[in-house]
């Protein structure tokens, strides 16, 4: 079922490409590329062709709205269909600018826990606010954080276990390179620091009452603030640097 709409897909995005491209910026033509009515995918509005080809042929990059619609969607099954019984939410991809500012921001003033506030943005996502369909944090187990690696123009996808006191990383570039590596583990170590400071500053585990500080083995013994814990998943599938 999964490669024959795979398949109808790619077929609808063919029948419309343009027979002649030459140095034109779009795969598709004039009378081709516009999309009336346009699709309405609660984040935005695709209204052209050329969103879908990158998502049918591999070598382009993929934007936000790309990013930030699969989230939705996911967030929207996590949320809404009653044969769900995962306990997920998931960030969009503007969560991690979010993070990089305050952290830096943080440092440069020398880690003022000032700065950590109930009203920034990333605790307006933490408190389940923010974005459509966001779930609340403390009704969940995991947390689906997008990142964009602007070295390899790449995205990876962090997920966050909160039980575990753990951030996995799911990269299909993994070990492309040392520049991507180090800019993998910059992002991912602003997360695994931020985080648990904004759970402290939102009174989150006031509300967790299925996480004991005492006997959990993730937990006990730990500073509430300290950092999360990070590390690479083996054995995901791997892509060459050309492909989406």
């Amino acid at each position: 079922m999964y490669s024959e709409v795979i398949l109808q897909f790619k077929k609808w995005v063919d029948s419309k490409l343009s027979k002649k491209r030459g140095k034109k910026t779009s795969f598709f033509t004039a009378a081709s590329n516009p999309i009336d009515p346009p699709f309405e995918y609660g984040v935005g509005r695709v209204d052209l062709m050329d969103w879908f080809h990158p998502l049918a042929y591999p070598g382009q990059p993929w934007s936000d709205l790309h990013v930030d619609v699969i989230m939705y969607y996911l967030r929207k099954f996590c949320k809404y269909d009653p044969d769900n019984s995962a306990r997920v939410t998931t960030t969009d991809p503007f969560f991690i600018s979010w993070v990089v500012q305050i952290y830096d921001a943080w440092e440069a003033n020398g880690k003022d826990e000032s700065l950590i506030s109930i009203h920034h943005e990333v605790a307006q996502y933490i408190r389940g606010d923010r974005i459509l369909a966001n779930i609340p944090w403390v009704d969940v187990d995991h947390v689906c954080i997008p990142v964009n690696s602007s070295v390899a123009f790449h995205w990876f996808l962090v997920v966050f276990s909160i039980r575990k006191r753990c951030l996995y990383i799911y990269d299909s570039l993994n070990g492309y390179g040392v520049k991507h590596t180090n800019a993998v583990t910059s992002l991912v170590q602003k997360i695994s620091r931020m985080i648990p400071l904004f759970l402290v500053a939102t009174d989150y585990y006031a509300l967790r009452k299925d996480i004991d500080w005492n006997t959990d083995v993730h937990y006990a013994g730990r500073p509430v603030g300290d950092p999360l814990v990070y590390g690479n998943r083996e054995n995901i599938p791997q892509q060459c640097d050309n492909s989406t």
